[in-house]
């Protein structure tokens, strides 16, 4: 992994952590709005968050911080959607994540998405089916909202892929921008050593033949006096 896909992965996580903390004050108001529980908001919310804070914090990891934060994200799309007691217009928010998390240019966190929101559905739906939707679904009506996942899916999968190859390759443009600017100050370097050795040389000479002709100048004078 080259410095700027680092770079890169540590600035999408921030700003996908920062849209999440401004979250929570949404869920605060929805809770209230929808009566719904505010432990949820607050406490759930900020425990779920915590993990991808505190590893881009340590910024180690970058791959495994994309991971973290997807699975965040759709968490925080389950909060939202239990908070609104199953209000269909909160499902919104999981396709606009899904689409959103193809930012990182990895396949593997939109898979990762996928599976937490397909598990989160049918789970739900079998323990506590008010927190999915409000009103009676049948397993058809959660199917068909995986199928609308997994239509979501694949190509949010092929702009993922895109991306990867668009940060990789500005990577090793980069990456060889900065060897031949290194190169470059070497050969410079060298060039400005060999024309002060050049210099020195040429002085050097200068110097000599102002002797010699010195000294000719002064045995011509002495012959002159001999004469």
């Amino acid at each position: 992994m080259n410095n700027f896909r680092k770079d890169y992965n540590q600035k999408i996580t921030k700003w996908f952590l920062f849209g999440l903390a401004l979250t929570i004050p949404v869920f605060a108001i929805q809770a209230w709005y929808f009566n719904t529980e505010m432990w949820v908001t607050l406490g759930l919310s900020s425990v779920i968050l915590s993990v991808p804070v505190f590893f881009a914090w340590k910024k180690q990891g970058e791959k495994i911080n994309s991971y973290l934060t997807s699975f965040a994200v759709v968490s925080f799309c389950a909060i939202m959607i239990h908070l609104g007691k199953g209000m269909i217009e909160m499902h919104f928010s999981i396709f606009a994540s899904l689409a959103l998390l193809s930012l990182f240019g990895y396949m593997g966190p939109v898979i990762l998405a996928t599976l937490t929101v397909a598990l989160h559905h049918l789970g739900f739906w079998l323990f506590i089916p008010s927190s999915v939707f409000n009103y009676e679904a049948g397993l058809g009506i959660v199917l068909l909202h995986a199928v609308f996942v997994i239509a979501e899916t694949i190509p949010t999968l092929f702009i993922a892929k895109k991306f990867y190859n668009f940060v990789e390759v500005q990577g090793e443009v980069l990456s060889n921008l900065e060897e031949l600017a290194t190169n470059n100050s070497q050969s410079s370097k060298t060039l400005k050593e060999i024309s002060i050795a050049l210099s020195s040389t040429s002085t050097e000479q200068a110097s000599s033949v102002q002797q010699t002709v010195s000294a000719i100048t002064e045995i011509k004078s002495m012959i002159r006096s001999a004469n």
